[in-house]
């Protein structure tokens, strides 16, 4: 492989986007898809990012392992310097990196008020969009044509949230 192509694995490893990486290893913009896509096709290519995924992985596998180590280490100074808060901390990074705690999950809704639900944001819109005047306006209508009370028969505390009471069905 020559420079431009080891440059290209090195760029490719960052994003695994061979477009990218071809722009970024100097291929002309113009054509870096095609260029990107040929290079992705030879053996060598892919032989070598295949290399540095591997010792990439290794790499990250022996941090992981050493941080791990560390921790455990310092939780053991910690406890024999009987220094309960340093050692507190350290038992929760270490079950952190464990997986033995999570982040905390909120259950509230936007400023910490109660969850929206989605009855109450069709209602919002209803009420923002100005149906509920409309809707008024043609039970109005309909009462009007109609042998049955209207609104103005209810209550006026209830006749801005009324909804007609169902008809009964007839007795047999």
């Amino acid at each position: 492989m020559d420079a431009r192509q080891q440059r290209f694995v090195l760029e490719y490893l960052q994003d695994c986007n061979p477009t990218a990486a071809a722009r970024r290893a100097g291929y002309s913009p113009r054509t870096a898809n095609n260029t990107g896509y040929r290079l992705m096709q030879r053996p060598d290519v892919q032989q070598a990012i295949a290399e540095a995924q591997a010792a990439r992985a290794q790499e990250l596998g022996d941090s992981a392992e050493q941080v791990a180590r560390d921790l455990l280490v310092w939780c053991r100074a910690a406890a024999e310097d009987r220094d309960w808060r340093g050692l507190g901390k350290l038992v929760e990074l270490r079950m952190k990196h464990l997986g033995m705690l999570t982040e905390r999950i909120e259950h509230s809704g936007p400023g910490g008020g109660p969850i929206q639900l989605a009855h109450d944001a069709a209602r919002r819109i209803v009420e923002d969009s100005g149906a509920a005047d409309l809707a008024h306006a043609l039970f109005e209508r309909v009462v009007q044509h109609s042998s049955q009370p209207g609104l103005d028969v209810v209550g006026p505390e209830v006749a801005g949230r009324a909804a007609p009471a169902p008809a009964k069905p007839p007795a047999d």
